[in-house]
């Protein structure tokens, strides 16, 4: 009887696999490839370290941590500050700027593996992870294997699919593994929430019936400065977005007066004033006599004289408050603009939006975190999904060789008979006296004995018994063969 691998040995693999469960999974080991020289000579860069979780960390120990803005960190702790612990690199002279609380390490040095998370760190295709886990399988399931193979081809032979499978369906564990265990579960990205805001101008002023109709000047004409003296104007303001937002801001209106060679002159017409909501409306006047007497106090002082100027009605909105959860700010800037000469006012049409106004569509950029994908052909299997799936597999895997070779061993214990009988009872005829027939062929092993039948599957194949020991007569092409086996 040949040696298999037993079943607490198989168990102890199970052990092994739930010690090495990573905290992703809800195990209490990390995995940190060592980037830098900041631990020389301690630790080299693409060593592979192995962190666990601790109820404590004191002065002296390595462990690792997250470090804002940069990333994982593996230093030694060498004091402490309040509730914060202190770390250096071995190879620094100075400490490190972030002093992590305990519950922000990952874990203390435990195990290091040299050089090896250099070749996990340069691996980008399947196929350089798939040799990975062919040698960590060779290395981890190796014995199983072996002992299932020993099994089969001395003992059983009757499961070598299944052996077979188990085995496939832990290197592809494995293979599953590697790709999604070096990739992270979520990854940043953006999330763009749309919003939009809207300002309105219009204006109205009292004129002489006999120009305009009814005696009102209206969004749109023109008006005659010997008739008007003054504009009541009007704005609508509105903030709006799908998402749930809670805004509010302030805002000033300010007449300008300019001309083509970029002088500008500013009246506030409004003051800064808060609001709070989704919009407001505000009505205000423009006095057109003060408009004058700064552009005649100008002209005064430069000697500078033009016929046309530029009257700009412009309103600054800030808007703040928190759109989709996330905060934000916002600024907005609606205009109305005319032409003024000493006869009149002419609103002006842009070239792009409206003369009274415009409206923006804008989207705030959230950065977020999303699932992250492994792209397999066609099927796009999350990364969380595929770390438990590799990770079941690899223990469905396991437990099925353990049950494999508790079965395999009870046939081998019970005898070469149990074995022939689960393999071939259903062609096995029993017979009280063995058969007489010259020149019988005797069969050195079980394995010659099945090799026989599968070459000659339509042999005859007889069982005579004498006390313990079995007697196998295989009749084929004309000629005995004969095997003898031990057996209860």
């Amino acid at each position: 009887m040949r040696k298999v691998l037993l079943p607490w040995q198989l168990l102890l693999l199970v052990v092994l696999a739930w010690w090495l469960l990573p905290v992703q999974l809800g195990g209490r080991t990390a995995y940190v490839i060592v980037n830098g020289n900041s631990m020389y000579p301690t630790l080299h860069r693409g060593d592979l370290v192995l962190v666990r979780r601790a109820e404590s960390y004191s002065p002296g120990q390595i462990a690792a941590y997250r470090y804002p803005d940069v990333g994982t960190v593996i230093h030694r702790v060498v004091g402490t500050a309040g509730d914060r612990l202190i770390f250096k690199g071995d190879h620094n002279s100075w400490t490190d700027g972030y002093r992590p609380t305990p519950a922000e390490v990952i874990g203390s040095y435990w195990l290091k593996i040299p050089k090896i998370g250099g070749l996990i760190g340069n691996m980008r295709s399947p196929l350089e992870f798939a040799i990975l886990a062919m040698v960590i399988g060779a290395v981890s399931l190796g014995p199983a294997a072996l002992g299932a193979r020993r099994s089969a081809s001395t003992a059983t032979r009757a499961m070598p699919t299944v052996g077979s499978g188990l085995l496939v369906a832990a290197a592809l564990s494995l293979l599953l593994g590697a790709l999604a265990f070096t990739r992270p579960t979520r990854i940043e990205a953006v999330q763009e929430v749309p919003y939009t805001q809207s300002g309105r101008f219009g204006y109205t002023a009292r004129a002489n019936p006999s120009v305009y109709d009814g005696g009102v000047v209206t969004t749109g004409q023109p008006v005659f400065r010997r008739l008007v003296d003054a504009l009541q104007l009007r704005l609508a303001y509105r903030f709006s977005s799908p998402q749930p937002h809670e805004v509010g801001g302030s805002y000033k209106v300010l007449a300008q007066v300019g001309d083509d060679s970029g002088w500008r002159r500013s009246i506030e017409l409004v003051p800064a004033t808060p609001f709070r909501g989704d919009g407001f409306e505000r009505s205000f006047q423009l006095d057109l006599r003060r408009v004058q007497q700064l552009l005649a106090e100008a002209q005064r002082l430069t000697g500078v004289q033009r016929e046309q100027y530029t009257l700009t009605i412009l309103a600054q909105i800030t808007t703040g408050g928190t759109l989709d959860g996330q905060q934000f700010r916002a600024q907005f800037a609606p205009a109305m603009a005319f032409q003024m000469d000493s006869l009149r006012l002419q609103l002006l049409q842009p070239t792009e939006g409206e003369a009274t106004g415009k409206s923006v569509q804008a989207m705030l950029r959230v950065p977020t975190l999303e699932a992250n994908y492994l792209s397999l052909g066609p099927l796009r299997l999350p990364v969380i999904a595929a770390r438990w799936l590799a990770t079941l597999l690899l223990l469905g895997s396991i437990l099925g060789l353990i049950a494999l070779q508790g079965w395999s061993r009870r046939l081998l214990e019970q005898g070469e008979h149990a074995v022939i009988a689960s393999r071939w009872g259903h062609a096995l005829v029993d017979v009280l006296e063995p058969p007489r027939a010259e020149g019988i062929v005797p069969l050195r092993d079980l394995g010659s004995l099945e090799a026989l039948l599968a070459s000659a599957p339509s042999a005859r194949l007889l069982h005579a018994r004498q006390g313990d020991h079995h007697y196998y007569y295989v009749m084929a092409d004309g000629q005995t063969y004969l095997y003898a086996a031990e057996g209860r």
